[in-house]
């Protein structure tokens, strides 16, 4: 249930993944900024205890919990229909995101890394168009310097979506994941920055967070020896936080990948125009059945 659906003189966003690490203080910090904030959470246990702890920190803050899975894009069409009902929106932070090891695939047939981290995150944001693609809106699409390691042609793309590439590999579909992050960010400002849209992908940070709790071997074994040097999710939800509000960012840099606060060149993969076409072109043929109601974007 959100607060006061009648209000529109408080920004608000919408936070995917916020019960824990860079989305929960995302929302913290946004929520110190004085905007309304709508997390979105898979878990309700965790999501409520999140909730809590926001409310406990700024007990005068608007902030709501909504419960969706972005592993069933059937749900993220509820969810979108959901949003789209919210008197104002301004911002919506793809944050949600995971690893897996091995191969596993969504309800829908999507590669469940790949499924959640890009595909379902791409439908949301096509869903909220007609919300998004004005002056004043922001997308924000949390990446990964992993995104350097992605390699979006070395197959077919709808091959990678599905995981139906020759050999599988966890950290190769996660750098994929976030290489397609970095890529779809160019996209949208490509499309959408005409009519007034800005968008960031980032880095967040090597963040001691959940996501390391799925690895195994070597990446699990790196995991425990680099865990003193990471930093705090606090760090990489300020540095999400700021993507959404700081004016000057908007100004100067629409499109930009960022490291935490500073903007950077992303690897050469996430600079060509070429392949950021055609993975919106592939994806959003793959999810054409849950756009349906004119939530796709024009060519």
């Amino acid at each position: 249930m959100i607060s006061d659906p009648t209000s529109t003189d408080t920004p608000t966003a919408v936070v995917t993944g916020a019960n824990s690490g860079v989305g929960f203080h995302t929302t913290r910090h946004l929520v110190e900024y004085g905007w309304h904030v709508v997390m979105v959470c898979r878990s309700e246990e965790r999501g409520s205890e999140a909730l809590a702890a926001v409310r406990e920190e700024y007990p005068d803050a608007r902030v709501d919990l909504v419960l969706h899975d972005l592993g069933s894009l059937d749900d993220v069409v509820v969810l979108s229909d959901h949003l789209r009902a919210l008197p104002r929106l301004d911002a919506l932070v793809n944050n949600a995101g995971l690893y897996r090891p091995s191969l596993e695939h969504t309800a829908d047939g999507f590669e469940t890394t790949m499924g959640v981290n890009h595909v379902a995150h791409m439908l949301l944001t096509l869903r909220l168009e007609d919300r998004l693609r004005r002056p004043g809106a922001r997308v924000v699409n949390v990446s990964s310097e992993g995104h350097r390691s992605g390699r979006l042609r070395r197959a077919p793309i709808d091959a990678i979506l599905r995981g139906r590439q020759p050999k599988f590999g966890g950290v190769q579909a996660y750098s994929d994941s976030k290489l397609a992050n970095v890529l779809f960010t160019r996209e949208i400002v490509r499309r959408w920055s005409p009519d007034g849209t800005v968008a960031f992908s980032l880095h967040p940070g090597v963040l001691s967070s959940r996501i390391w709790d799925n690895t195994r071997g070597f990446v699990r074994a790196l995991s425990f020896l680099i865990r003193p040097f990471m930093e705090d999710p606090e760090v990489g939800g300020r540095a999400t936080a700021a993507c959404v509000t700081d004016d000057g960012l908007a100004e100067d840099d629409n499109g930009a990948y960022l490291k935490k606060f500073e903007v950077v060149k992303a690897a050469p993969d996430g600079l060509d125009d070429d392949l950021a076409l055609e993975l919106w072109r592939v994806t959003e043929e793959a999810i054409r059945p849950w756009l349906s109601d004119d939530g796709s974007a024009p060519p």
